[in-house]
């Protein structure tokens, strides 16, 4: 009985938007969207090894773990997966579990990108529908532009 609870749980986080990955991970997601001085975003492509949406393009961040706040987590992210040290974070949305913030970064920043992303590219907010994206924050991100 415990082997298909454990079985149907796993099923369910297959099916999740983000599915959990490491231990003390929550529901709770923070994702950044990181501007350039010029207004280009950093996007990241998701490594083709990751059983979660594979190749798709997505933006820095991941699951909150116990006790952590989305703010801590965001900045553990974003370290984790690109290398950049993010200090000022300012939050401007939520989608579902998924809690957005903004930041802002030198343009000579240098990424470094960790084993669950495959490459990078810094692009125009608008031009994020010529990526295969995560569909989760698409809009967001779009929408993002023509609120400014």
């Amino acid at each position: 009985m415990k082997e298909l609870f454990e079985n149907f749980k796993n099923f369910l986080n297959e099916e999740n938007s983000y599915p959990l990955g490491e231990e003390g991970d929550i529901e709770k997601i923070s994702k950044v969207i990181i501007f350039d001085e010029d207004r280009n975003i950093l996007i990241l492509q998701r490594a083709d090894h990751m059983k979660w949406s594979p190749k798709k393009w997505d933006l820095p961040g991941g699951h909150l773990k116990n006790k952590e706040t989305a703010k801590i987590a965001a900045k553990r992210e974003v370290k984790e997966e690109t290398g950049l040290s993010i200090n000022k974070l300012v939050q401007i949305g939520e989608v579902g579990d998924i809690i957005v913030f903004e930041a802002i970064v030198n343009k000579k920043s240098e990424v470094k990108l960790d084993d669950e992303n495959s490459d990078y590219k810094w692009i125009k907010p608008n031009n994020i529908a010529d990526y295969d994206f995560v569909p989760e924050l698409i809009s967001f991100v779009i929408n993002l532009e023509t609120n400014k």
